[in-house]
């Protein structure tokens, strides 16, 4: 199925969900199959809700691993830049 609108509460043809569910409403999709040839329209809505802590964050060491030292990134360097193309050279570049 693939999802073409998404509508949120209170846009056109969400009114009579609206009316329904009330502030329970997320949004409103609207779905198409296309062998079926239907569209269907789902509501998604907040059944429950309690209070929640997020885990605390994990402690970054201080200095980061050796694969994210060595990563390789693309530059550019242009030819005139003599100077600089062998100092890239030096410190291992290609």
């Amino acid at each position: 199925m693939l999802v073409k609108t998404i509508r949120k509460p209170g846009e056109p043809g969400t009114h009579n969900l609206l009316k329904r569910f009330g502030e329970r409403l997320v949004c409103v999709r609207y779905r198409y199959d296309p062998i079926q040839r239907k569209r269907y329209k789902t509501a998604e809505i907040i059944v429950a809700e309690e209070d929640w802590l997020p885990p605390p964050e994990p402690e970054l060491p201080a200095e980061p691993p050796q694969s994210q030292q060595q990563q390789r990134v693309g530059i550019r360097i242009a030819y005139h830049e003599r100077e600089l193309r062998q100092k890239v050279s030096a410190a291992g570049g290609t």
